[in-house]
């Protein structure tokens, strides 16, 4: 297994897709001015999408070899969880508002986020490999790949490099467009009253303290329907 020539594949093929737009949703059309009660009702969902998107980095960034591999594995199952939360919030946010600035700051951002789910899948997928690998190897016996214990010895250090990699790589994608984020957030921002300000305030830390499980009340905020998950 060569971990580098893993990522370089799997770098190559996310901006390849991501820069093909196969995965954009284009806003449905609307020739009217959104109406101000439309608006009012979908700052929560800025806010939730905006929380969601944040758990993410926070997750991202934690110490995460420092956690056994079945942890780990749960973690980056909840980081793909969030990304579909941030998917589908900017689908609904596509669909409702019909400014040229949004749509076209939207689905850029929609864009990255799919090409970040494509990485969290990717890790995640991986994890469940290299656990089952690693855990069930002395009860495949006959079937097993690791025969010797310095093929076992190799197989795992060249196993946690590519897991290593794959993180560092999430990572960097999601650092390098911080600022990018950041602009978009505050061009938002400045569209809204003193009141919306206010409820995307109130939505955006009642999310982040249910996606970071602070909060026993919002359980069933931290639960994407079943008709909403991503289909990607």
């Amino acid at each position: 297994m060569d971990s580098n020539r893993l990522i370089g594949q799997f770098v190559r093929r996310a901006f390849d897709f991501w820069h093909a737009g196969k995965k954009t949703v284009p806003p449905t059309a609307r020739t009217s001015r959104t109406d101000h009660l439309v608006k009012m009702n979908l700052i929560p969902v800025f806010g939730r999408r905006d929380a969601a998107y944040d758990r993410v980095g926070e997750l991202i960034h934690m110490e995460l070899f420092s956690f056994p591999p079945a942890e780990r594995q749960k973690i980056f199952l909840n980081i793909k969880r969030l990304l579909r939360r941030v998917e589908s919030d900017t689908r609904k946010i596509l669909t409702i508002l019909s400014n040229p600035d949004t749509t076209s700051r939207e689905t850029a951002f929609l864009d990255f986020v799919y090409l970040l789910d494509h990485g969290a899948d990717a890790l995640e997928s991986f994890a469940v490999f290299s656990n089952h690998l690693i855990s069930a190897r002395s009860e495949v016996h006959d079937f097993s790949p690791l025969r010797t214990g310095a093929e076992k010895a190799s197989s795992e250090e060249e196993i946690a490099a590519t897991e290593i990699a794959l993180v560092n790589q999430l990572r960097a994608f999601y650092d390098r467009v911080s600022p990018r984020v950041a602009r978009y957030r505050e061009y938002a921002g400045k569209s809204f009253s003193a009141t919306l300000a206010e409820r995307f305030k109130n939505s955006y830390n009642f999310y982040i303290r249910s996606f970071r499980g602070e909060d026993p009340t919002a359980d069933l905020a931290r639960e994407l329907p079943a008709d909403e998950k991503s289909t990607n």
